[in-house]
C-alpha cells in the first residue's frame, strides 16, 4: 500500500521545526479524528545544523 501525505510548516520550537498534515483543501489536519495520517512531523534543529528547512 502507497499513501501520499502532504504536509506544510506549522511552528517553530526552540528546538524544531513542526510540520502539520494538510488536506486537499490546504487545510490543517488536527488528529486521528480529522483522518491524519500522520499528524505532526518534528525535524530537530540539531540535526540539521547546516541545512535547516525554509518554512513556507
Amino acid at each position: 500500500m502507497r499513501k501520499q501525505v502532504v504536509v506544510r510548516f506549522f511552528d517553530e520550537t526552540e528546538g524544531a521545526f513542526r510540520y502539520r498534515e494538510i488536506n486537499s483543501s490546504g487545510d490543517y489536519i488536527h488528529g486521528d479524528r480529522d483522518g491524519a495520517l500522520i499528524g505532526d512531523i518534528y525535524l530537530r534543529k540539531a540535526a540539521m545544523p547546516d541545512n535547516h528547512p525554509i518554512p513556507l
